[in-house]
């Protein structure tokens, strides 16, 4: 579909706001097969995407939202506006490359908070305060004569000091001033600056509102009352008043946010050879020793990813980190807000981190997208990338890859998080939906699977292009929701898969995350590492390498995969049903003799294993008759509800699960209502007499007697069988 002028123009705008910090977007309306653009979304001596949105090889972007059909060429107009467009992104670039550094100070102080200098001064400022507040006190005190201060014409230091109005309800304004300054050193402190509490910066503010209007009184009692001033009143008069105005200034500029830390370090990453390191980029995250993408097949807020996510945090450091959820790839659906809501309980209560918001939308995608359901903030999308940017942890999971891409392309959001695995700092976790946009080449679920589009690829964020690794990265890729047909690959199934895979640049590989399966990349050691229920399949041509859970490799390692040039175990085509991947999976063992692999992590069980063992463990503790292990089913089946309630993808999981439960509590009402007893221990009294004076008939050769007293028996229900062994009973089967 053609955007409209209006929408080109607003692309035209992004990609040269993109490029003057330095990180131009694609030309959102298409782009020639070959086409290279400095800083744009050509082809960069056959590396793919550099700084910018296209795919290996070329093809037609539309307005932002991905390719149309990898390897089509635009037409002759379309590519006239992609050089058009590419060539004011670029004099935007050449305008950033020398205010570059002014750009990226500015996204800093408007996503970390206050600057280091304005803290500084403030505090200085503060001290100064107090220190002059607390010689006006020792002066009051001692009735000794302030330094320096005249006592004839308009300054008159003494007069001002010892007149009625020294005094405010009999305390003197000395010792308020010294008071003052005490809680105002407090609270203009770097700690307090820095701080994460509302209350905090609340405080400030309403300090020194109170202060500078305790100052306007005191001027006015000195010039108009007293009619004379004192230098050293009139010096905490102006430092007050300096202090007010930089406070306010810090509100318009920064809101409430915590200060800019002081602490900084160096990056590190590991290249693939030939690739030169990009330079720093300021303004990172609150502990850039800390850099690690988390790609998460699903299972991103269920119990089985709990540890996962303790364990990236417990990388951050001991301080709260500034946790930042995007809501873009669901911000289409209506229950946006719910599924917003269930994210953030789950991250407070299972993982400990309060976390916040961002919708990441952009007003310049294309008008044929659904409008999203939740707003952007004040401050609008540059502020949110600026907070991506900076931000220790940033999350985006389930929804729909393309729409989140239309939106991320169109503002600065996909420049943000490019830059958070090129040289930022922090956790970065994608999961489900943002997950499918990792790669160079991205996966438009929802039109192939739900709307029956025709199967391609959308040009993807291509984060792990940094990494030497053209990939396209799949979750869900164990899926075995369609039981009867092939749901594996995000729901592709093999034959989709295959035939998207011919599609796809020679040097091109699949990564596939097995569902409630994590893989930490960490950015600076250079190093993989699988985690969770399922694996991480590398598939090319059809042949899967298949790396388990607790398996690890360094980044070259599985470069050497994602290319073809390590090799562990056969190789192979194809893969049927049921294979996990192919026929040319490498075993554990395999990848365990070429030194990838490691001791597995046990997780949290998924829901329908759950279901699955809670079902059979009641059959078994009915058969044995064991009511406390019976309830015990039930109770450890209700509690895996109550944790899995709060899953965003797990839709009707939990409905399912309770209808289980119903049913359980049901069976076990029934066996209350029968008795779980042996119904031997209850009939044994009655019956063994009978069957002795018949085996005492049968000894005599009365077996017409014998046989009435079986006839009764099995009359009242009670089965009787001569054996080799003696006489044997049982309570017959009421079915």
């Amino acid at each position: 579909m053609t955007a409209s002028k209006s929408a080109r123009a607003r692309n035209a705008r992004a990609a040269a706001r993109t490029g003057a910090a330095g990180n131009a977007a694609a030309a959102r309306n298409g782009a020639g097969t070959s086409t290279a653009v400095r800083n744009g979304s050509g082809v960069r001596d056959g590396s793919g995407v550099r700084d910018g949105s296209g795919v290996r090889d070329g093809s037609g972007v539309r307005d932002g939202s991905g390719v149309r059909d990898v390897g089509k060429a635009a037409s002759g107009s379309t590519a006239s506006r992609a050089r058009a467009n590419a060539t004011r992104a670029e004099t935007a670039g050449r305008v950033g490359r020398g205010g570059g550094r002014a750009q990226a100070v500015q996204d800093e102080t408007a996503a970390t908070g206050p600057s280091r200098w304005l803290q500084l001064l403030t505090f200085v400022l503060a001290i100064a305060g107090l220190g002059v507040s607390t010689y006006l006190t020792i002066a009051h005190f001692t009735q000794s004569n302030l330094a320096f201060c005249s006592g004839t014409g308009l300054v008159d230091c003494a007069k001002v000091t010892t007149s009625a109005q020294s005094y405010v309800f009999g305390i003197p304004v000395a010792v308020l001033g010294m008071a003052f300054y005490v809680f105002v050193v407090a609270i203009m402190s770097p700690w307090a600056w820095q701080a994460e509490r509302r209350e905090i910066h609340l405080a400030r503010i309403a300090a020194m509102i109170a202060g500078v209007g305790f100052v306007i009184y005191l001027l006015y009692a000195e010039l108009f009352i007293i009619g004379n001033i004192c230098l050293y009143c009139t010096s905490v008069h102006a430092i007050t008043f300096l202090l007010f105005v930089l406070t306010m200034f810090a509100v318009a500029a920064w809101g409430l946010r915590a200060g800019a830390p002081f602490r900084r370090s160096p990056q590190t990453a590991e290249l693939p050879p030939g690739r030169r390191a990009p330079g720093s980029v300021t303004g990172m995250a609150r502990y850039p020793e800390c850099r690690v993408l988390a790609v998460i097949g699903s299972g991103e807020t269920s119990p089985t990813m709990v540890t996962v996510h303790k364990d990236l945090l417990a990388r951050v450091g001991p301080r709260r980190p500034v946790a930042l959820l995007l809501a873009t790839p669901y911000a289409f659906q209506e229950n946006a807000a719910d599924i917003s809501a269930k994210a953030l309980r789950y991250f407070a209560r299972s993982v400990g981190l309060q976390v916040r918001v961002a919708a990441g939308t952009s007003g310049d995608v294309d008008p044929a997208m659904a409008t999203p359901a939740i707003g952007g903030e004040e401050g609008g999308p540059d502020r949110e990338a600026a907070e991506i940017r900076s931000a220790d942890w940033v999350f985006a999971g389930p929804g729909s890859p393309s729409y989140a891409l239309a939106h991320w392309r169109a503002g600065p959001v996909a420049a943000a998080l490019r830059e958070r695995i090129l040289a930022g700092g922090g956790l970065t976790v994608l999961a489900s939906a943002a997950a499918a946009t990792a790669g160079r080449f991205a996966l438009p679920v929802y039109e192939i699977y739900k709307a029956g589009g025709a199967a391609r690829w959308l040009a993807g964020l291509d984060l792990l292009g940094p990494l030497g690794l053209a990939a396209a990265v799949i979750p869900h890729y164990d899926n075995a929701e369609g039981r009867d047909y092939d749901t594996r690959y995000c729901y592709l199934g093999e034959r989709r898969l295959a035939a998207m895979e011919r599609e796809l640049p020679a040097d091109a590989a699949v990564l596939g995350v097995d569902e409630h399966t994590a893989v930490l990349i960490d950015l600076q050691a250079g190093q993989v590492e699988v985690r969770g229920r399922g694996g991480l399949t590398v598939r090319r041509a059809g042949a899967s390498t298949i790396l388990p859970p607790g398996a690890r490799l360094s980044v070259a390692e599985l470069r050497g995969l994602a290319r073809g040039t390590v090799r562990v175990g056969s190789g192979g085509a194809g893969g049927g049903a049921g294979s996990g991947g192919a026929a040319g999976s490498a075993s554990t063992a395999e990848l365990a003799d070429s030194g990838i692999g490691g001791a597995g992590a046990t997780e949290a069980v998924p829901l329908p294993e759950v279901m699955a063992e809670a079902e059979r463990g009641f059959g078994v503790a009915a058969g044995e008759r064991d009511a406390d292990a019976m309830v015990a089913v039930i109770l450890g089946l209700e509690t895996a509800i109550r944790q899995w309630e709060g899953d965003t993808e797990e839709d009707q999981g939990p409905a399912q699960a309770r209808a289980l439960l119903s049913s359980l509590i049901g069976r076990l009402g029934r066996a209350a209502r029968d008795g779980l007893a042996d119904p031997r221990d209850r009939l044994r009294p009655a019956v063994e007499p009978l069957v002795e004076v018949r085996n005492a008939l049968r000894g005599e050769g009365n077996y017409a007697a014998a046989d009435a007293i079986r006839d009764a028996l099995a009359a009242a229900g009670i089965d009787v069988g001569d054996t080799a062994d003696g006489t044997r009973w049982q309570a017959a089967d009421p079915g």
